[in-house]
């Protein structure tokens, strides 16, 4: 072995120092690359989980406001039959003012659940359009922070080995 490194005309100091730039070449990479992505992801993924936590209770509290919707509307009209029949009890005369009166609440009250649940509705829009404006922000500037980050490492990195080969 000695003949062949002999014949080559390396040295072992040549070797060790090629070694030692290699280790630090291996490690200031990891270093400036390899852990930022890391974190860079890991970040990321924090942000993902907690966006789809944000959307399954949205979509909890969505379902919740339908299904509070439905039993108002199934009120009222629990509520016009009862009004229905009681005014069929009633004389002749009245009959015709009570079933009157009857349909025309029914209509105020289904005015009144379309109201809030549009109102609902348009409240939650905002909100889901506001949180994907946000993420979208968030997303825009983590990209042009990697960018920046990748160009100055590359310029950082050929600074480096511009100072070890002279």
């Amino acid at each position: 072995m000695g003949d062949i490194i002999a014949k080559f005309g390396i040295q072992w100091p040549t070797i060790l120092y090629v070694l030692g730039n290699t280790v630090l070449l291996v490690v200031g990479l990891y270093f400036l690359l390899v852990k930022p992505v890391k974190k860079l992801m890991a970040q990321r993924k924090a942000k993902a989980e907690e966006v789809f936590k944000e959307n399954e209770r949205l979509n909890q509290e969505v379902t919740d406001t339908r299904l509070k919707y439905e039993k108002l509307t199934a009120d009222a009209a629990e509520r016009i039959d009862t009004m229905m029949k009681e005014s069929q009890k009633t004389a002749e005369n009245r009959a015709a003012d009570i079933v009157e009166e009857a349909k025309r609440e029914a209509r105020e009250i289904l005015t009144e659940s379309k109201k809030e649940a549009d109102a609902e509705r348009l409240r939650l829009e905002r909100h889901f359009k506001t949180e994907i404006a946000s993420l979208a922000v968030d997303v825009a500037a983590k990209v042009l922070e990697r960018e920046v980050g990748e160009k100055d490492n590359a310029k950082l990195v050929d600074e480096v080995l511009g100072k070890w080969a002279n």
